[in-house]
């Protein structure tokens, strides 16, 4: 998730509408990655859009670093607590940059949910890979035994 922010900080070519060195490979509308791909485009785009600083994005992923509703947490007031601290001093960084501060971090906190989501879906993807390869290998020493049992 905290590189989706890096990259559309500093690797999204608004010209080219996609990243450099990032997902800038094409993939076939029937990959099972293409819908993902043009979601993380379109975040990406949000992302350069919204100009942040390196403050900003570091910040942000911290934020998303410390998510307090994983189901295992033993302490998740802990993590809360975190992001409190983390809100204040954003908060109290914007103060001395912009005029109108409510209007930023809405703007900043707005990308959260797209990052977060895309950051699940990927994990999830990335499952489904690993699951697709193994059975594929599964099935190919089945296929050998096979063939030297022919």
């Amino acid at each position: 998730m905290s590189t989706l922010l890096m990259a559309g900080h500093k690797l999204y070519g608004p010209e080219e509408t996609n990243f450099q060195h990032f997902w800038s490979w094409n993939v076939s509308a029937r990959n099972p990655f293409y819908p993902f791909r043009q979601q993380l485009m379109e975040v990406g785009k949000k992302v350069h859009a919204a100009n942040m600083d390196v403050y900003e994005v570091a910040v942000l992923a911290a934020l998303l670093f410390m998510a307090s509703d994983f189901s295992d947490l033993a302490y998740p007031e802990a993590i809360e607590e975190g992001h409190r601290k983390l809100i204040a001093a954003l908060k109290s960084y914007e103060l001395t940059k912009v005029l109108n501060v409510k209007s930023r971090l809405s703007e900043l906190f707005a990308l959260v949910p797209e990052i977060r989501h895309l950051g699940m879906w990927h994990q999830e993807l990335m499952k489904q890979t690993r699951i697709n390869v193994q059975i594929q290998e599964v099935n190919q020493i089945f296929d050998t035994v096979h063939f030297r049992e022919s």
